[in-house]
């Protein structure tokens, strides 16, 4: 799909027949290609209005500006259906069809044609286009169904004839009749969160055909509902409709998922889709109860540099888990990179503990999230002033440091072990072996949550090359390397990119730094990335893969299985197995299978967040 080039005003000399409504929440340069798409149609929008519903990062005014589109900035984020319906009061006519999209969708270039097409030939209340993956080009969705125990589910492909009918019609594209969409009142804004789309086809059906324009397409990857908001919402339609029957078969279904999610290991998701089920009978709405839209979470992070996509990741995580408001307090998490000399660090140490005590005077009822310990297992003694009248979490990413480093030895472990059991801090991993090694170390139980993700626009398959990402040490499994050098991959390039890495036969090796722009490239462009590591808790390249749709090649490791699933076909056995694994993970079919991991494991992990973060304590 090509993307326009823009021109900083839509002409509406150009015949068009439609208003279309972008609704945007901290996606980021995936809007971009929504927007572009747009006006790039055979048949643009007369009036295009983007709604940013409370983002409050800059990108909804940036983008709007660069196009010459409306910019709707909402105050606070009232969900997927507030937002619609705000865009549509904003467009102001009631005689235009109305397409609503979301900020992640790419339309071909006579999508909106067809769709216009198909409505006029069927007077449909509503038309969607056949959904695909934008990784891949495959067909996940040609238009909704509805099982009799009023589970949802997508028509796999569509059909041979100009346009089909469906149960509903997912909300990321649709296209509403104006007269239809008035009458009904719009989205409904109590959901909240998912099955506005259902609801809203549903209504819409009273009024004309609900349809699928089979010649349309528009790209999208496909993920899964939170399921408390499944559950719960889901339960409200049929309810609302009168359903009973299909009401308590829906909910025995979902007891029977809460049940094998226990019994699987997934005790949040299984939480969370009872809280769900026990709300919907209850008729809760809105967003969920146990969430406060205020809460404010200050983070500090001492290694600004070092850790700046780490900290994206978490503010991601924690906005879409809990709503809450996010800070950074920079005094909180004083910079301590480039402190080398003793009298610096010192320097550094008082200042920290300075602004650590006045802060505690100043804060109260908050949540502060210490992303790394800069002084090791000395740093919970310039957290104890705000552990005080504040709750503190704080991540130890690696409790056993390969090197010698600042409050690692035997003193500060015990004085952490002591100081931990009396103050308000939680300690927390990412993932069970470093909790393993903190609780070897020091004692303490950690709260272990999942490592957090920022899924981001996914990477186009490529042709380039298998690539090592990194800087080399000790832990480096060189033999892994030579394994995959030997293979030729049908001619596939094979480059290793970081510092300190020796010359294997069959790469090419760059020593070098490399930035994080640079890194992000080379991840995007990689046909996959191989993790030949011996040791480690967890792989922040494996992270980023995940986020970009990139598959990758490891050994079969807690980290990497809990990131890409224990079945994933580039996980490693034995020494022997990484060629083969290379060649698995090079397939078509398990990049599908990564893009629907990766939707799954972002549900997991935010509702492990929204937990630890939320509640009073996370201590086991």
């Amino acid at each position: 799909m090509e993307p326009a080039t823009p021109t900083g005003s839509i002409d509406l000399s150009e015949p068009s027949t439609y208003a279309a409504i972008v609704l945007y929440y901290r996606l980021g340069e995936q809007l971009e290609k929504t927007v572009a798409s747009l006006l790039a149609q055979t048949v643009p929008p007369q009036r295009v209005v983007i709604v940013d519903n409370d983002s409050r990062d800059g990108v909804v005014e940036k983008v709007a500006e660069r196009w010459g589109v409306d910019a709707l900035i909402l105050p606070t984020n009232g969900g997927y259906g507030a937002g619609m319906n705000a865009g549509a009061d904003a467009i102001g006519r009631r005689d235009l069809p109305l397409l609503f999209l979301t900020h992640e969708v790419v339309l071909a270039k006579d999508c909106v044609e067809e769709m216009l097409a198909v409505r006029r030939r069927s007077a449909a209340a509503q038309v969607g286009p056949v959904l695909t993956r934008a990784s891949s080009g495959g067909v996940w969705s040609a238009g909704g169904s509805l099982t009799r125990s009023g589970r949802p589910g997508h028509r796999p492909s569509p059909g041979v004839e100009d346009h089909s009918t469906a149960a509903w019609l997912d909300g990321a594209c649709v296209l509403a009749d104006p007269t239809a969409f008035h009458r009904t009142g719009g989205f409904d804004e109590s959901y909240f969160l998912y099955w506005e789309d259902v609801d809203m086809s549903l209504r819409l059906a009273e009024h004309g055909p609900v349809v699928v324009a089979n010649r349309a397409r528009a790209a999208q990857e496909t993920g899964t509902a939170p399921p408390y908001y499944a559950a719960r919402n889901a339960l409200l339609l049929w309810r609302r409709r009168g359903r009973r029957a299909r009401s308590v078969a829906f909910s025995g279904r979902q007891v029977a998922a809460a049940l094998r999610e226990s019994a699987t290991g997934r005790p949040e998701r299984a939480h969370a889709r009872l809280a769900g089920l026990r709300d919907g009978w209850r008729g809760v709405t809105g967003p969920r109860p146990s969430v406060s839209p205020s809460t404010l979470v200050t983070l500090a992070n001492p290694l600004p540099e070092a850790l700046s996509h780490f900290e994206r990741e978490l503010r991601y995580v924690l906005s879409h888990a809990v709503g809450m408001t996010l800070v950074v307090d920079p005094r909180l998490g004083r910079s301590v990179e480039g402190q080398g000399a003793t009298a610096r660090l010192l320097v550094t140490t008082v200042r920290l503990l300075v602004d650590r005590i006045w802060a505690a005077a100043r804060l109260q009822g908050r949540t502060i999230v210490v992303l790394w310990p800069a002084f090791g297992y000395y740093d919970i003694l310039t957290l104890l002033p705000l552990a005080v009248r504040n709750r503190v979490i704080l991540i130890n990413h690696d409790p056993k440091p390969l090197r010698r480093q600042l409050g690692h030895g035997l003193r500060p472990r015990r004085m952490f072990r002591a100081l931990s059991e009396k103050g308000r801090i939680d300690i927390v991993c990412l993932g069970q072996p470093a909790a393993r090694d903190l609780l070897e170390m020091t004692g303490v139980h950690p709260v272990v949550v999942p490592h957090p993700i920022r899924p981001e626009s996914i990477a186009e398959p490529s042709g380039g090359p298998i690539r090592v990402l990194g800087q080399f040490k000790d832990s480096r499994n060189s033999e892994a390397v030579v394994a995959i050098g030997a293979d030729d991959f049908g001619g596939r390039a094979k480059e290793v990119v970081g510092r300190g890495w020796p010359s294997f036969a069959g790469w090419t090796v760059r020593d070098a730094f490399v930035p994080e722009d640079e890194f992000e490239h080379l991840i995007r462009t990689a046909a996959c990335v191989v993790i030949p590591y011996d040791h480690f808790y967890q792989s922040g390249v494996a992270t980023r893969c995940l986020e970009l749709g990139v598959p990758i090649v490891g050994p079969r490791h807690e980290n990497l299985e809990e990131l890409f699933g224990k079945h994933w076909p580039g996980l490693v056995d034995d020494q022997t197995s990484w060629a083969a694994a290379v060649t698995r993970v090079l397939s078509q079919s398990s990049l599908d299978e990564l893009l629907d991991r990766r939707a799954a494991y972002t549900e997991v992990t935010i509702e492990a967040w929204r937990r630890v973060v939320s509640g009073p304590t996370g201590r086991s």
